[in-house]
């Protein structure tokens, strides 16, 4: 049987957003297993994992997903030379301020990780900014503030696309265009069917985003709460002089944040709204929200002209920070869903977590 007729693998990946892709690099290192991604759209990233802000943060308030940030944050450092793409990682920092205690625990988890950060409750480094910007940040008197100079942007795109092709240099498959119609467990093996055809497997990865619950009713089991929520992004108006190499700057308690793109600042609400899985469309009334919050909270910046604006998804798992499980009803079923909102940083540490849930199993069956 040729390699483009192979219909049978050892692991069906479901998804090629952040987790998927993760994940399937890590499963591609293991000699002599057979992998195939599968991607409903025509390409990978189509959804949240290609359309947020692209920004790594390393202050997250859960330990752990603060932890898998850093094996995230080691690779773009020293990226592999086979990559396509090298220019990726820019580490431009990150300002960080809001209320004493929850810039604490920000802290207690920095420290935990072993991150690099400094922090203060007392004379904002004010210099890491425009100097029109600073009596707007004076004004909102924040109690206490960190500066990580190692967080920054990352071209998520171009971080995908590195994964993918040393996947398949390795021997994985990735079929786009392939959206699961059918998924269910035949004797020892799942069998998945999608427009591209039907394939086999003796274990597949629900890494489908958004469309996770979704995908696992479809495989007759039940829906684990994940949830969806749109969010909006904009770019203002070009703006002279501006330095694209600023620190993002995030105001943690009103969940309002903006950074240098394209000549511009990319802003945002922090908005969350429940939304059905799908592309959502632009609600008008969160650039009221964005403009009351930025007259409120960082007045210099309230009458930006907003030049583009786009909405995406985030999908949470209430109980905890993502979804790492293995489903105990059905053997061989794995969940890699629901980073909410943080999968470009804790996604490449989370997929060495799966595939080694997966080996395992893989040892076993």
């Amino acid at each position: 049987m040729t390699s483009a007729e192979k219909t049978d693998f050892d692991v069906i990946l479901l998804g090629a957003g952040l987790a998927g892709v993760a994940t399937l690099e890590h499963l591609s290192r293991i000699p002599g297993v057979s992998l195939l991604l599968l991607e409903k759209e025509a390409h990978c990233a189509a959804h949240a994992s290609g359309k947020n802000a692209a920004l790594l943060r390393q202050a997250l308030p859960d330990a752990a997903a603060a932890g898998l940030v850093q094996e995230t944050l080691r690779l773009l450092r020293q990226p592999p030379r086979a990559w396509k793409h090298s220019d990726i990682y820019h580490p431009y920092g990150s300002l960080l301020y809001g209320q004493r205690e929850t810039i604490a625990a920000l802290r207690k988890t920095l420290l935990a990780c072993g991150a690099e950060f400094m922090a203060g409750e007392a004379e904002i480094p004010l210099h890491l900014l425009p100097e029109r910007w600073r009596e707007s940040l004076l004004d909102r008197a924040p109690e206490a503030w960190l500066y990580c100079p190692q967080d920054g942007v990352v071209a998520v795109r171009k971080l995908l696309e590195n994964w993918l092709e040393a996947s398949q240099a390795r021997g994985a498959r990735f079929q786009s265009g392939a959206e699961v119609l059918t998924l269910r467990r035949e004797g020892e093996r799942w069998r998945v069917e999608c427009g591209s055809g039907a394939y086999t497997a003796r274990a597949v990865v629900n890494a489908a985003g958004a469309w996770a619950d979704e995908v696992a009713c479809r495989a007759g089991l039940a829906p684990r709460g994940l949830q969806p929520l749109r969010r909006h992004l904009y770019v203002s108006e070009v703006l002279p002089d501006l330095d694209p190499e600023l620190p993002f700057v995030w105001d943690i308690e009103q969940e309002l944040y903006f950074r240098p793109e394209d000549g511009g600042l990319l802003l945002c609400a922090g908005d969350e709204e429940p939304h059905p899985a799908g592309a959502p469309e632009i609600d008008a009334k969160i650039e009221k929200i964005l403009r009351h919050k930025l007259r409120q909270y960082f007045p210099v910046l309230a009458d930006l002209e907003l030049r583009r604006a786009w909405a995406c998804l985030r999908t949470k798992w209430p109980p905890r920070p993502y979804l790492l499980e293995a489903e105990p009803e059905a053997p061989g079923f794995f969940w890699v869903a629901g980073l909410g909102g943080h999968g470009l940083g804790i996604s490449f540490g989370l997929g060495a977590l799966a595939a080694l849930k997966i080996q395992d199993f893989l040892k076993k069956s």
